[in-house]
């Protein structure tokens, strides 16, 4: 998919180009008219993206999008060799989301480490796991204390072990981030979101 068709995809959108008016200004904005300038920055932002995987092509590296506030992504290259472990874990939690279904409304579910536990039960050494654990009261071995009751977890070889472990830590931490966003827009007395009237 090309930029230019990204980009007219936001010009059919928003076709007063909302997209450029600054935050202060788009307060004054109907609802309707919010929405567009948003899907129209979320596009045209794609479209910067597209742009910079094209000058990317054949050089062999990769571009990493890094998320650092709602509205801005932190842009950067890595050569290709180097990501290797990066993009499986990537790859294994987009599996866990498509395949599995555990998507965020079902880890936001989770709320008492269950999904840590598990990354650290695909952490730990495997000979770690027969330790014993009975006086835990949670099961007689290391391994079965870890999980969550009602989880089971598949050994494989230590490198997809720790892919998993990796996808797991990296949905734990989204969860937190969630919850704590979550617990801010509760407890914030002063919103600094538009308010139209």
């Amino acid at each position: 998919m090309k930029a230019e068709y990204i980009e007219d995809l936001a010009d059919a959108v928003d076709p007063e180009k909302l997209w450029q008016i600054s935050p202060w200004d788009a307060c004054s904005l109907s609802e309707s008219k919010r929405e567009r300038r948003d899907i129209g920055i979320a596009l045209y932002l794609y479209a910067q993206h597209i742009r910079s995987l094209e000058a990317l092509v054949g050089t062999g590296k990769s571009l990493l999008l890094t998320p650092v506030s709602k509205s801005s992504v932190l842009q950067s290259t890595i050569r290709t060799g180097s990501c290797a472990a990066v993009c499986d874990v990537a790859t294994e939690r987009l599996r866990q989301v498509t395949e599995k279904g555990w998507t965020p409304t079902h880890d936001d579910e989770h709320v008492n480490d269950e999904l840590a536990a598990l990354a650290c039960f695909y952490a730990m050494p495997p000979g770690a796991r027969d330790w014993p654990a009975k006086e835990t009261g949670f099961g007689d071995t290391l391994g079965e204390a870890i999980l969550p009751p009602d989880w089971s977890a598949s050994a494989g070889d230590r490198r997809a072990e720790l892919v998993k472990a990796g996808a797991l830590i990296i949905a734990e931490i989204e969860r937190i981030d969630r919850a704590t966003r979550a617990a801010k827009l509760r407890s914030d007395a002063t919103d600094d979101s538009c308010v139209v009237t």
